[in-house]
């Protein structure tokens, strides 16, 4: 299933809850406030920069690599 990128913000914002809910709102506004537009890729960069930092996100991209199977890896 496809989604349009106009879409992908709606339906991500009706599963937060709780703080990451408040954070989305607050953000939004802040956005908008600095008159900038509110794109999925905006919303991404911004979600991930608060929960899923460069650093963690490397961590686990090498993590993932070096996942084994027995004797297989992942990345081979």
């Amino acid at each position: 299933m496809t989604c349009a990128d106009a879409n992908k913000i709606t339906f991500v914002a009706l599963m937060l809850v709780e703080e990451v809910e408040n954070w989305w709102r607050f953000t939004k506004q802040q956005l908008k406030d600095e008159g900038r537009q509110i794109t999925w890729e905006v919303f991404k960069h911004n979600f991930l920069e608060k929960y899923f930092q460069k650093d963690l996100r490397r961590m686990k991209g090498v993590e993932f690599i070096n996942i084994r199977q027995r004797t297989m890896f992942v990345g081979k």
